[in-house]
């Protein structure tokens, strides 16, 4: 995809977005968004991978509570189908959309990956994570913590973690290396 990018001077040969490519894109979304259509996931990975035109921002939600042994969080856990992260365990989140409120990407998580958690307020921003390494394609997380009412249903494929105990294993290996420690930080001096 990058050569035909480049054949089209989309992208220069340092694989930068040009004016005209930055000017097709607008085009492309403009396009999309007028016509009410999702752009193919195939299609936004290219453009934050080989396209180099934005970085995606995913919202991770944090859901913490004390259950009298200790700061926990949620971990949601990927299908086992998943092509890039096959059954592991991941502080829950999505990609923030265009013009969307932070408050509203977290009802999202919510719904499509903690049924029975009502977000009821957006706490704070706690941290971040520059993923260059993702294997889908860089992107820079938003660690959000939020006020819930629920319960994660029975039916969802996670658990409770203690924060003061090192990260599970079968962790995708940014969120145990890079969210666990902020969310442990956060976690310290919120008590």
């Amino acid at each position: 995809m990058g050569n035909i990018l480049r054949k089209r001077h989309l992208v220069d040969r340092s694989g930068h977005t040009t004016e005209k490519g930055f000017e097709v894109l607008r085009l492309l979304l403009e396009n999309a968004r007028m016509r009410s259509e999702r752009l193919p996931l195939e299609t936004w990975k290219e453009l934050g991978r080989g396209g180099g035109i934005f970085v995606p921002v995913p919202i991770e939600m944090v859901i913490s509570c004390d259950r009298g042994r200790g700061r926990e969080i949620f971990l949601a856990r990927r299908p086992a189908t998943d092509p890039d992260f096959p059954g592991l365990l991941h502080v829950p989140g999505v990609y923030l959309k265009p013009g969307e409120e932070m408050f509203d990407t977290c009802q999202r998580i919510a719904k499509d990956e903690l049924p029975g958690i009502t977000v009821t307020e957006v706490i704070d921003v706690i941290g971040t994570s520059n993923n260059r390494r993702n294997p889908r394609f860089h992107d820079f997380s938003a660690i959000t913590v939020v006020r819930y009412i629920g319960e994660p249903e029975s039916s969802t494929d996670g658990g409770w973690y203690l924060l003061n105990e090192q990260p599970p294993e079968n962790m995708i290996s940014w969120h145990r290396t890079s969210l666990w420690p902020q969310i442990q930080t956060w976690a310290f001096f919120s008590e």
